[in-house]
């Protein structure tokens, strides 16, 4: 699967690429911006493109999945947002969008709607982005440095976050760790609390940020 990445965010683009490449995806790039993703996939063989709705310069990401389907009509265009604002979800979707998912949703999701380039009917897509929760989690200070909040993770939430990190699936972490999916799930649950992130892609980027992840872990599992 040859992808491109467009976000303007770099540490989420290297968190994504990283569990990406680690699950055998080709990245050719990762665009900062709709024009960089446009010449991307004039010059090279994308099957798809994952493409956020809002840059900080202005640029559109409406305007951008407009553009990747004139340069290549062979490429998907999956939005991959963080945005909870249903009429800019809509835009995504009359412009063009193959597939919408948002950025804290599962990565098994996000990868399994990329690969197949489809996903579920806008009214549907448009009912998650009402309903997210973008309240922070408890007793979580945002303000505590990386490592201090780390300290809080057990031995097996860090073996577990840095399988994560290395691109394991839920279901993988369970069979090379020897326990039930049902535990990985509450481990990942703990993690994504520990560090107050939202999701297991930014647990994944948190743990690049602070150099909480292993970067040749040993091959015995």
């Amino acid at each position: 699967m040859n992808v491109v990445i467009c976000d303007d965010h770099r540490l989420f683009t290297d968190a994504l690429s990283r569990v990406l490449t680690e699950r055998d995806w080709n990245v050719v790039a990762c665009a900062t911006d709709p024009a960089h993703a446009v010449a991307a996939v004039a010059t090279e063989q994308v099957d798809t493109c994952l493409m956020d709705l809002t840059f900080g310069d202005g640029d559109s990401g409406i305007e951008g999945i407009t553009a990747i389907h004139t340069a290549s009509s062979e490429t998907k265009v999956v939005v991959l947002t963080a945005s909870r604002d249903p009429l800019l979800i809509m835009r995504a979707v009359d412009a063009g969008a193959d597939a919408i998912v948002f950025k804290d949703d599962d990565i098994d999701r996000i990868v399994e709607i990329a690969e197949r380039g489809g996903s579920e009917p806008a009214g549907r897509q448009l009912a998650k982005a009402r309903r997210r929760d973008v309240r922070e989690p408890a007793g979580v200070d945002r303000g505590s440095s990386g490592r201090d909040l780390a300290r809080f993770l057990t031995d097996r939430e860090r073996e577990v976050l840095d399988r994560l990190v290395h691109g394991e699936s839920s279901k993988q972490v369970a069979g090379n760790m020897g326990i039930a999916y049902s535990t990985v799930r509450t481990h990942i649950q703990n993690i994504l609390g520990k560090l107050g992130v939202h999701s297991r892609l930014e647990a994944v980027a948190f743990a690049v940020e602070h150099g909480l992840h292993v970067p040749a872990r040993a091959a015995s599992n």
